[in-house]
């Protein structure tokens, strides 16, 4: 954007040239100090807006430079700025065609916010179309073209990838690097004041004691639970109470998975981690269709109902492996999502059992015959 300042006096030309700056660094000020230089930048730059000074040392004034303006261009704000204030002045001012008349010495701060306003009303004008979004659904089809950059889940993806390394970070590398995160402190510190890990009756009130009380393990789980939470993110209602919602489920198939995988003696962390991402593609998705509403998009409920049950696993899949998690992971995600006929390994069947149980699906023959691959036929489904 150019502006083009007219002005003999350089310590005024200089305090032109700061008020401009501090509205817009990006602002390229011409500079002219006679009639005829601004003519010529002018003429060579076509700048959107100019500043000019009434009275020149050549014996012109900017008076001439309106009018040479004004006979081409009728549309360019041209403010002019002058020790002389009479009424002539300013009628003759007005009649050639400035649009504005500021009197020297002015107040930088005042002249400033009416600046502001041309150069924002001139962006604006200037700022390129954007182009027409295709419908939601195609838009979200392109799973490469949505996931550069991928959706960001509030470092998700650095827990993940810390639970699943070979030398898991120690309690004091954790406290370390949650200490600044109050939302993680005041978790941990209720999780481990909770029934479960309390012990000896004595309340934890720090951060290092919490990690220490219920183990690194236990809670990256914790934060890696408050990491997939994105309603803050999400401006739109329908889309913040979604994300709710699903991660208000996957806590519960965490819980389940994890009571399953104790009764059957498998792996309880990698059971507990899987149900926690059990709605991961879906959080993805919801990201994203914050970012077509912000894009200018529309979309209304019940498309994101219908994308969410269309595309929720294979943007969930599209994550695991952009992450590269590892493969005894992404069986247990495969099995709550659906479990294969032909599966039998009781810790991938208990990952669709909890998955049943949570959302309600144990009237039928087949969550019978998984109880039974468990040997939990006829158990309480508590």
């Amino acid at each position: 954007m150019h502006v083009l300042v007219l002005e003999d006096d350089i310590m005024a030309r200089e305090l032109l040239k700061t008020v401009l700056y501090g509205l817009n660094m990006n602002i390229d000020v011409l500079e002219a100090e006679t009639y005829a230089q601004g003519r010529a930048l002018f003429q060579q730059h076509q700048p959107t807006l100019v500043l000019c000074d009434w009275t020149l040392a050549d014996q012109d004034n900017g008076l001439a430079l309106v009018k040479f303006i004004r006979q081409q261009d009728a549309d360019t704000p041209i403010l002019m700025i002058s020790g002389r204030s009479d009424r002539q002045t300013v009628v003759s001012s007005r009649q050639q065609g400035v649009t504005e008349f500021f009197r020297k010495p002015f107040d930088p701060i005042i002249l400033g916010d009416r600046l502001k306003s041309y150069l924002e009303k001139q962006a604006a004008a200037e700022a390129p179309e954007k182009p027409e979004l295709p419908a939601v659904s195609s838009w979200l089809q392109d799973i490469k073209a949505r996931m550069t950059p991928p959706p960001t889940l509030g470092g998700t993806r650095d827990i993940v990838t810390q639970l699943n390394a070979s030398e898991p970070p120690s309690v004091q590398d954790l406290a370390k690097r949650w200490r600044s995160s109050q939302a993680i402190t005041i978790r941990l510190i209720n999780v481990a004041n909770s029934g479960m890990f309390k012990r000896y009756g004595k309340s934890v009130n720090n951060l290092i004691d919490a990690i220490n009380s219920m183990g690194v393990t236990m809670a990256l789980q914790q934060a890696l639970a408050l990491s997939l939470d994105q309603r803050d993110q999400l401006s739109h209602p329908a889309l913040a109470q979604l994300s709710i919602l699903r991660c208000q489920e996957a806590e519960k198939i965490a819980a389940t998975a994890a009571t399953l995988a104790k009764q059957k003696q498998v792996n309880l962390a990698q059971s507990y981690t899987a149900g926690l991402l059990y709605p991961l593609g879906d959080l993805a998705l919801l990201q994203l269709m914050q970012s077509y509403l912000d894009q200018g998009g529309e979309l209304n409920n019940a498309e994101m109902e219908t994308m969410l049950e269309k595309l929720g696993w294979k943007y969930h899949q599209a994550l695991q492996q952009l992450w590269k998690l590892p493969q005894e992971l992404r069986d247990r995600f495969a099995a709550a999502h659906e479990l294969a006929d032909e599966e039998e390994r009781p810790e991938l069947v208990l990952m669709s059992v909890a998955v049943d149980r949570v959302k309600g699906n144990t009237e039928n023959d087949d969550y019978q015959r998984k109880l039974g691959m468990l040997g939990l036929a006829g158990e309480a489904q508590s």
